[in-house]
């Protein structure tokens, strides 16, 4: 259901006010973000209309929570919601003091508090964070990932260094909401976050693509590390336990990636690496898959190593997926480079080229890996 949020006019402050302003900022979950809510009597949250603060939305019950004040402090408590009230991602059990910076969500919905002197400055500073971050997730966001991948490429190129991107999203999300409901949805994601945030380096830039697709910007690393960063990310999020109303679940994501090459755009990498997020959906779900780049094109001058994939009969090009009638034949849209699956190992074969054939190079060279999948 499509949310709506509307709020009565705020009130003269009551006598007694702590000099000391808060305020609630809308941050994730409705049309209306970046809409800063004054604190200045106590307030209710819900879905009714006599709510000060009311949100039409089905994950949100009619009476939610409620935000008074004690003394000198700011108090939520939940009021026996279906889907509870959670403050800093944990279950508010009675009356909890709100502090500055606290991230409250109802329903579906988040608000981050603040408090101080200074509520002015730390609004409008709230509203820059919400360009470049996700509300949900509190990772980058698409916009903030475009103009960073943007720059490195750019980077790349100027000084011939390797970048590579690696797309992932969770298996059957779908499934997760329709069976245990998008709060449940919204934790999983929140989790897997975390999980693969505790994986990224400073160098590196962890998005929220959309939806519960995720992207992650490697900056010099070549392929074969490409591979096992990607094997690692695979393997953090299905070991760790999702857990949504005492309902444990199973949570298992597919992985795609591909390096730059020279004749690559911004747009171009990302889709190259959304096409091997893909196969691995195709696949089977739960495993990865690298593309590797073209040899004649590599920025680095290192020949990579593919990583392995299940065994299929279908020989297909490494960098645009593109059937192939047999393991040694060329890609018509591509480079001569080819990728064959039997019995169970990947093999690259580089093919002879115009620059190698002209100079009397010897036969290309055949680099065999085991498959691996998660």
């Amino acid at each position: 259901m499509d949310e709506e949020t509307t709020s009565k006019g705020s009130p003269i402050a009551d006598p007694g006010t702590p000099p000391d302003e808060a305020c609630l900022i809308l941050i994730y979950g409705g049309p209306d973000l970046g809409r800063k809510f004054e604190l200045r009597h106590d307030i209710t949250i819900g879905r009714e209309a006599s709510n000060e603060i009311r949100m039409d939305s089905s994950h949100i019950s009619r009476q939610h929570a409620r935000v008074f004040r004690r003394g000198d402090e700011w108090i939520v408590v939940d009021l026996g919601s279906t889907n509870g009230t959670q403050l800093n991602g944990r279950d508010i059990v009675g009356e909890t003091p709100l502090m500055s910076g606290d991230l409250l969500k109802v329903g579906g919905t988040i608000f981050k508090y603040i408090a101080g002197g200074n509520i002015e400055a730390l609004f409008h500073e709230e509203i820059y964070r919400m360009t470049i971050f996700d509300g949900l997730t509190k990772i980058h966001n698409k916009r903030y990932f475009l103009d960073f991948l943007e720059r490195e490429v750019a980077r790349a190129k100027r000084y011939g260094s390797a970048v590579a991107l690696l797309m992932f999203d969770i298996d059957h999300f779908k499934k997760v909401n329709d069976e245990h409901g998008h709060p449940a949805g919204d934790h999983v994601l929140e989790h897997a976050a975390d999980v693969v945030g505790q994986l990224i380096r400073r160098e590196q830039l962890f998005a929220r693509y959309g939806g519960e697709e995720f992207a992650i910007v490697l900056p010099e690393l070549e392929i074969d590390q490409v591979r096992l960063f990607a094997e690692s990310v695979g393997k953090a999020v299905e070991e760790a336990h999702f857990e949504f109303a005492a309902v444990p679940m199973k949570v298992t994501t597919s992985v795609g990636a591909a390096a730059l090459d020279t004749t690559m755009t911004r747009d171009q990498l990302i889709k190259a690496a959304d096409t091997q997020l893909y196969r691995a959906k195709r696949e089977g779900r739960n495993r990865v898959v690298v593309a590797a780049p073209l040899l004649s094109k590599s920025l680095s001058g290192r020949t990579p190593i593919p990583p392995g994939d299940p065994m299929t009969e279908q020989a297909r090009c490494t960098r645009c997926d593109h059937a192939l009638p047999d393991e040694t034949a060329s890609c018509p849209n591509c480079a001569p480079t080819t990728i064959s699956r039997v019995m169970g190992e990947n093999r690259t074969l580089a093919a002879t080229t115009p620059l190698q054939a002209a100079s009397g190079a010897s036969p290309p060279m055949e680099v065999t890996t085991p498959s691996h999948s998660l």
